[in-house]
């Protein structure tokens, strides 16, 4: 059965201290358990060595929206920002290159077990190649690959584009973004981050929420 696959992991994981791992670990269990269920989006998920992270999305035309949600939810993380050096040019350093590096494989899948934790085929192998491809020639921090040629380089070009924005976006413009991924509406978000209507608006303008939705329904439309 043809499912997609998300491949993770974190950039400068090995900079976090014991604590902060820990602490990362339960945030992204927290994303595996509720997210499923508020963002309807079926997929299931598991973290690989502390810092890796490996997803099935059974909606393979939503797994392009799953990944940049993914994406948001870990660079909106507090508690790595947190200083620990006396320099504070060396903790905007670390700030600006922590991140998440993503691979997407489309394929079929042999086993698709989220009790056994058990993930095996062409889908997997994909996004895990996909990743490494990442890490070995320093590319962007997304790939997509399937066994669809030229849908893969259209694909790649616009998921390259809204990497972009989010490379560069502040953890509150991916706090922001992340529960707009999710559905909600800018009062709502308001009432959750406990700042206003309008500064919700300001930050959604700031990150092209507009442009980032509009980019994803398209693919939506594409991926299958």
């Amino acid at each position: 059965m043809r499912k997609a696959t998300i491949s993770a992991d974190i950039v400068r994981s090995t900079s976090f201290e014991v604590e902060d791992i820990e602490k990362f670990q339960k945030y992204m269990i927290n994303f595996f358990e509720t997210v499923p269920a508020i963002s309807n989006i079926d997929f299931w998920g598991r973290l690989v060595k502390g810092d890796e992270i490996e997803i099935v999305c059974n909606d393979i035309n939503k797994v392009s929206r799953l990944a940049f949600l993914l994406k948001c939810y870990v660079k909106s993380y507090a508690p790595i920002f947190e200083v620990k050096y006396a320099n504070p040019a060396e903790d905007k350093a670390l700030q600006k290159k922590y991140g998440i590096r993503m691979s997407v494989g489309v394929g079929e899948l042999r086993i698709n077990d989220p009790i056994t934790n058990i993930i095996d085929g062409d889908a997997i192998y994909r996004s895990g190649r996909g990743l490494k491809e990442i890490s070995s020639y320093k590319r962007n921090t997304f790939v997509y690959s399937s066994d669809k040629t030229e849908q893969d380089e259209y694909v790649n070009v616009v998921c390259s584009l809204i990497d972009v924005i989010l490379n560069n976006a502040t953890s509150r413009q991916c706090e922001v973004l992340y529960y707009r991924l999710l559905g909600l509406q800018e009062n709502e978000i308001a009432i959750k981050l406990g700042i206003s209507q309008p500064t919700v608006n300001k930050i959604s303008n700031a990150i092209s929420w507009n442009v980032v939705n509009d980019a994803l329904s398209l693919l939506e439309n594409i991926i299958n």
